[in-house]
């Protein structure tokens, strides 16, 4: 996530003289990223790359904590003036008000939330400060409320909210999640449609107020006649926040902060800050007591770690009294125990410092990644395992093969939608389904992949006159929870012209002991065969009921691939080549249920005598085929009257007397 902020606003909690491009190249190397910075009027704005697992940084607290922790003291001072706030002290001034307004939360929206009510705002323009700071970050100036609101959250990382405390009906708001579709018209006037799940408040009357984290309501938003308000500072279940936020596409900073999990310590300094600049900037009055919930209070995280071994892991010697500095800059507080450091995580970092490695590399970064030597770990020979080596192979030889007939590969998402899965008649139930999909595109794993080719037919229909499409991918089952890498096919052509192919890819991988028998897939028409080998089902091949207004016909096959490679050998079958000449013999069969072409393949090599080879060289349109038969033999000229012969006992053996004659 990227944040953009006035340099002149981090020297009010960092005291330096540095210019801009010294700051930001300095921070850079051990810090935050600065990625930009931009003269505005008579100030610059940088633009700063924060990590995920950094949210405390995303303010101007955090990146002066950064710099504080970065620059020597001769440098810059770093004044943090929350050091000294007394949180118990500060709640004792509002405690004889009482309370006006009642709030319900559900324990698993929210893990703390802080409010205060105030009396007699006068809504306006905001100190030219605060509208200026704001502008140049690109945050359009309001009014004084919603200003105040933005500036603190920007300055320290808390998102906040402000009711007007006189449109919530009964001064009541209830925590719910949606349970069925409702709709809530946003602060910028949008409706939005809410699916179940979702986290609001309502009002004593039920009216949706505001979507929690992500947006106030329309209906309890400040607005210029606006005298009683009702202050807020949520903590927000990090998962329910973005689940919402990407669905509906609304990405505001408040949600992206909230997505990322924020402490819960920081809402006591964001409160006093708000009230504070309520006070001074709005006019109001406190109006009741501060409410706090805050079921599960932070108990400090402390770690213990023998200093000799940070020393071994950052491969630099560096003092005691070095790393203490370090850390304390940093925040943590340092207590030395002969040979060990019993350090206190600051509770800003409570999410992602958890171990001695975190620590390490805490001290790592900040002493310098550019100033550790350049060792190379000592080699070591890893070998892969043979089955692995072995598919990607496989992989490169079938994907060449391929190309060379012809097809092209695709890749598409392993994901789909429900749409896809109910035209080709499955049941979603049976899918693994992504609980905060970032489309409904790509909402279920595949199964099967043959539906996204035909999807890329779909898409190029109208630029190309015929389809020859192949992808190598995983698929995902649900029960039981495993994957299984596949090869898929898919062309406009007839079912014979797809199995010739899959034939093709079996002898290339010199499988021959191979079979297709009738399958009964609901996807696929009356042509579809389960795809045999060595007596195991490895994937199936057909003619899909669908197809397009050009294309009349699309058929497909989908295999195991790992089931391909195990039966794959690397030594061909040879046979010799004929001495004497080769009689062919043509054959017309009306294939149907009871014969196919591999019956009729088996049983001419198991009765007849001096036969070399069978192809198909011709398919009709009904079901008839012409089977070329090879006769050869290798001691002595055959003639045509003995090849008659054998395809005679052929035909016997096929009960097929009666229907074919020559």
């Amino acid at each position: 996530m990227n944040i953009q902020l006035p340099y002149s606003w981090i020297r009010d909690y960092f005291k330096t003289e540095l210019s801009a491009k010294k700051f930001a190249e300095r921070l850079s190397l051990v810090g935050p990223s600065i990625e930009k910075i931009d003269k505005i009027a008579d100030d610059y704005v940088f633009d700063i790359e924060i990590t995920p697992n950094r949210v405390d940084m995303a303010c101007v607290l955090g990146i002066a904590q950064e710099a504080n922790a970065a620059f020597s003291s001769n440098e810059g001072v770093f004044r943090n003036p929350f050091v000294k706030f007394n949180y118990v002290e500060f709640k004792k001034r509002f405690a004889n008000l009482g309370k006006n307004f009642e709030i319900s939360l559900l324990s698993d929206g929210s893990s703390r939330y802080i409010a205060i009510a105030f009396k007699d705002v006068k809504v306006g323009s905001s100190p030219d400060f605060i509208a200026k700071r704001l502008s140049s970050v690109g945050v359009k100036s309001i009014n004084n409320i919603v200003d105040i609101s933005n500036y603190v959250m920007l300055e320290l990382g808390q998102p906040n909210h402000i009711f007007d405390l006189d449109r919530l009906s009964g001064a009541q708001l209830t925590m719910k999640r949606v349970k069925e579709a409702e709709k809530i018209t946003l602060l910028d006037g949008r409706s939005v449609s809410l699916a179940e799940g979702d986290l609001v408040f309502v009002d004593a009357e039920g009216r949706l107020v505001d979507l929690c984290g992500i947006m106030g309501g329309y209906l309890s938003s400040v607005i210029d006649k606006t005298k009683n308000i009702l202050i807020t500072v949520p903590v927000y279940d990090k998962l329910s926040i973005r689940k919402t936020s990407m669905r509906l596409g609304i990405r505001t900073s408040a949600a992206v902060l909230f997505e990322k999990g924020i402490d819960e310590e920081r809402s006591e300094w964001a409160i006093s800050l708000l009230c504070d600049l309520i006070e001074k900037y709005a006019g109001g009055k406190p109006a009741s007591e501060i409410w706090d919930y805050y079921p599960h209070p932070y108990k400090p995280i402390e770690i213990k770690v023998d200093y000799n071994r940070i020393t071994e892991l950052i491969g630099v010697s560096l003092s005691k009294k070095q790393i203490e500095m370090v850390l304390k800059k940093l925040g943590f507080s340092v207590k030395s125990q002969k040979n060990n450091l019993l350090i206190t995580v600051p509770f800003y970092r409570k999410n992602d410092i958890a171990t001695v490695y975190d620590i390490v590399e805490e001290i790592a970064r900040v002493y310098g990644y550019h100033k550790l030597p350049s060792n190379l770990s000592p080699f070591a020979l890893v070998k892969s395992q043979d089955k692995t080596e072995k598919i990607f192979d496989y992989q490169s030889k079938i994907k060449h093969m391929l190309s060379s007939f012809g097809f092209n590969e695709v890749m598409n998402y392993s994901m789909t939608d429900l749409e896809t899965i109910k035209r080709f008649g499955e049941d979603a139930k049976n899918y693994l389904r992504i609980t905060v999909p970032i489309s409904k595109k790509l909402e279920y794993m595949r199964q099967y992949l043959f539906p996204s080719l035909f999807e890329n037919a779909v898409y190029n229909q109208g630029f190309v006159s015929e389809f020859h499409l192949f992808e190598l991918a995983k698929v995902y089952f649900k029960n039981p929870l495993v994957e299984e890498l596949r090869l898929a096919l898919l062309v406009n052509k007839d079912y014979y012209y797809q199995q010739a192919v899959v034939r093709k890819i079996l002898e290339f991988l010199n499988i021959y002991d191979y079979d297709f028998k009738q399958s009964n897939y609901g996807f696929l028409g009356y042509k579809q065969a389960d795809i045999i080998v060595n007596n195991k089902v490895i994937g199936f091949c057909g003619e899909l009921k669908e197809s397009l207004p050009d294309f009349n016909i699309f058929s497909v096959a989908e295999m195991s691939f790992e089931a391909l490679v195990d039966k794959a050998s690397k030594i061909k079958a040879v046979r010799p080549l004929p001495k004497y000449a080769v009689i062919k013999f043509d054959l017309n069969f009306q294939l149907n249920n009871q014969l196919r072409f591999s019956d009729i393949k088996q049983t001419a090599f198991n009765q007849l005598k001096h036969l070399y080879d069978v192809k198909v060289v011709d398919v009709y349109k009904d079901q008839r085929i012409t089977v070329r038969f090879y006769f050869t033999s290798f001691d002595k000229n055959l003639t045509e009257e003995f090849v008659k012969n054998q395809m005679r006992k052929l035909v016997v053996s096929l009960g097929l007397k009666d229907k074919i004659k020559f």
